[in-house]
């Protein structure tokens, strides 16, 4: 069961980079949707998509697309990575040449033989795309007109809504904590773990003993979650330790990455949720939806800080996002993810509505450009990891954001430096020192100022071998790189200054700066918000 679920025969001139590849071509962001709507995999090798002047694409050897999973073939160009799970290529021919004014498009497979097809008329010059609605059983129409939430012109790769054709959940990296989300309704934590190992819980859990691996965040400290079988509440957060072996099934576990296709409605509609009042205190939410969200969308009362808190699975440190700028790319939330908020005072309005007019996903929404200066710096360090003979490298980030309200002192705006949730390799602190607070993310006013100091704490931290929360530091040579230097005003003179040497250098005129990373901080730590030990796996009692 193979449907051609929405096309794009005319590229808008200024808006239609559909394939996301920086550049908009009227041939070249030309596309097919097609999904397989059936219940087993479909192997589309030798298969041929044709217009009326003939075959335009004919699909690779081997192509197979799973149950559910979408298919793109673009004109060409070069599609970046940003069409959720689906499968994507470029016409074989060079293009697809769909006329605007009407045509057909047909799909044929390795023996010649009809699978499905089309015809449309000038209905598809406008524009933009066209698109079953709903998704895979409706009649085509225009893109902007029944995406009720975005208007959005095309949506190749996803339901028209933006959110994936699959519930996949994806685990990547190495052993350690995830912060979660459930997209799907009434779904509980043992559907969403599903195949993956559990422990510390009274119901639901693979071993209801040991040390648990499913947390949730309540009052202000971690509670294990007793019973893995009940619903995971709308827009909340949990976290889960993922181990390498999934069964206990000894000396070679099956490793990362690991990934499980979930089957249920996913949630629709406005998503309200409780915030703690409590001035300083953190609240872990999760996505809702089944596509990336973007927190600036978010309807966030007063009395909350603006920055989120996600976590880089692959190195258990915290990305993070205050609207204007920082590490968490373009402030998207992802699918099955969590995050932290914090809240700022005790007296302001502490509501926070997910709503599906937040979601972000494809080449439309593919890179915001900030409104306001921003100065993001990285440092990169290395050392040689003993164990596996190997050169590890690591990297943290300081981004300076600048905004018509912002503050000399602590501003709302801020973001904190965060202790990593999982030991992993080791980290990087680089952060502004505000009066002993370590700070990922520094507001500052546009105007208003001769010159500002902001002192930078710049330490390398390893594993120290004795436990899972704590490292050691040790003295070594980085490099810092200016990444970003977007609408800094040209009268501005940005310096880094060292304080050992008292040599400055001009950031701007400079891609990289080599420093001496520190033996340790002073004063000034991250904030101690989820520093966990990660639990070690334990044996059913038949297994020991």
């Amino acid at each position: 069961n193979v449907v051609i679920n929405e096309f794009l025969a005319d590229p808008d001139l200024t808006l239609g980079d559909a394939n996301g590849d920086g550049t908009v071509s009227t041939s070249q962001d030309e596309f097919v949707e097609i999904v397989n709507a059936g219940s087993d995999s479909l192997t589309l090798s030798g298969w041929t998509l044709e217009d009326e002047a003939g075959a335009k694409h004919q699909f690779a050897d081997p192509t197979v697309i799973a149950p559910g999973q979408a298919m793109v073939v673009f004109g060409g160009g070069t599609p970046a990575d940003i069409f959720g799970d689906a499968l994507v290529t470029t016409a074989s021919s060079g293009s697809l040449g769909l006329n605007n004014s009407g045509d057909s498009i047909t799909l044929r497979d390795s023996l010649g033989q009809l699978v499905e097809t089309i015809t449309f008329g000038s209905s598809a010059g406008g524009n933009q795309a066209l698109t079953r609605s709903p998704d895979l059983t409706g009649e085509f129409a225009v893109h902007s007109t029944v995406d009720s939430d975005n208007g959005t012109l095309f949506s190749p790769g996803t339901r028209l809504n933006g959110s994936g054709f699959r519930h996949i959940l994806n685990l990547t990296g190495a052993p350690g904590w995830r912060i979660l989300s459930s997209p799907l309704q009434g779904a509980a934590y043992s559907e969403l773990l599903g195949p993956f190992w559990t422990q510390g819980s009274a119901v639901g859990a693979d071993y209801p003993g040991g040390t648990p691996n499913v947390m949730t965040y309540e009052s202000g400290g971690f509670q294990s979650v007793d019973d893995l079988n009940q619903a995971i509440p709308a827009g909340s957060g949990f976290l889960f330790y993922a181990f390498a072996d999934d069964d206990y099934s000894g000396p070679e576990p099956p490793g990362f990455p690991k990934a499980i296709v979930l089957q249920g409605q996913e949630r629709e509609g406005d998503i309200a949720m409780n915030v703690s009042s409590t001035a300083g205190e953190w609240t872990l939410l999760g996505n809702p939806y089944n596509a990336p969200i973007d927190h600036t969308l978010l309807a966030k009362g007063s009395g909350l800080e603006a920055s989120v808190y996600a976590l880089d699975a692959a190195t258990g440190t915290y990305l993070s996002h205050n609207g204007v700028g920082g590490s968490l790319p373009d402030g998207r939330i992802a699918a099955f993810h969590g995050f932290w908020v914090r809240t700022l005072d005790a007296g302001g309005d502490h509501s926070l509505t997910f709503s599906r007019s937040a979601i972000r996903q494809g080449a439309v929404h593919l890179h915001k450009t900030p409104a306001h200066p921003v100065i993001s710096l990285r440092a990169v360090a290395a050392y040689a990891d003993d164990a596996t003979s190997r050169r590890v490298e690591l990297s943290g980030s300081l981004h300076l954001t600048f905004t018509p309200d912002g503050k000399l002192g602590m501003d709302p705006m801020d973001a904190l430096q965060l202790e990593p949730l999982s030991q992993g390799a080791g980290h990087v602190v680089f952060a502004a020192d505000h009066d002993g607070t370590l700070l990922d993310i520094v507001n500052l006013p546009v105007t208003g100022f001769d010159a500002v100091d902001l002192p930078v704490q710049l330490a390398t931290f390893i594993p120290d071998g004795s436990d899972s929360a704590t490292w050691s530091s040790f003295q070594t040579q980085g490099l810092i790189t200016v990444e970003d230097f977007v609408n800094v005003p040209a009268h501005w003179h940005v310096e880094w200054v060292d304080s050992a040497t008292g040599r400055s250098t001009q950031i701007q005129d400079r891609d990289s700066i080599s420093v001496e990373m520190e033996a340790g901080l002073r004063k000034a730590r991250p904030t101690r918000l989820s520093g966990m030990n990660g639990p070690s796996m334990e044996a059913r009692p038949d297994d020991s």
